[in-house]
């Protein structure tokens, strides 16, 4: 998921684009706080059925203290790779000096293992691409066939 970073820094950003089309729709909101309040009510609704939730996304703002963590924290859903490890977060964007992106689970997520490779490892971007390994057996809900060869 990718929440939009801050306003004002040119009319072909991804917030200005956002911003434009909720104008359209006679829709005031901030595209960022839109973006925080829309995955809130679709969180709610997926944990009203009982689903686990996994989410990764960019934030666009430190992780540590922003309020989308903490409507994550409401529905006991944190952090993986820093729970995994106990670690600190590191600089997530190659020009910043906090994280600003993270994969998210719901407590309780049978995480086998993550990471925050070096920038520029993987997928050619200003971000560290981050990843987390799960049974496949707890993200569909099955046992999977195995494959014979």
């Amino acid at each position: 998921a990718y929440r939009p970073s801050q306003p004002f820094k040119g009319f072909n950003t991804a917030y200005a684009q956002q911003r434009h089309s909720m104008l359209k729709r006679n829709d005031n909101r901030c595209p960022r706080k839109e973006f925080v309040e829309d995955l809130n009510l679709e969180i709610g609704k997926w944990r009203e059925k009982g689903d686990a939730i996994i989410i990764a996304v960019d934030v666009n703002e430190d992780i540590q203290s922003c309020e989308f963590t903490l409507m994550l924290q409401r529905y006991n859903i944190q952090e993986t790779i820093i729970q995994k490890y106990q670690g600190k977060a590191l600089a997530s964007y190659n020009r910043g000096s906090t994280p600003i992106d993270q994969i998210y689970a719901s407590i309780g997520t049978d995480i086998i293992s993550g990471g925050y490779p070096t920038f520029g490892d993987g997928v050619p971007s200003d971000h560290r691409s981050l990843w987390i390994d799960s049974p496949l057996s707890y993200i569909f809900g099955q046992h999977l066939s195995h494959v014979h060869s």
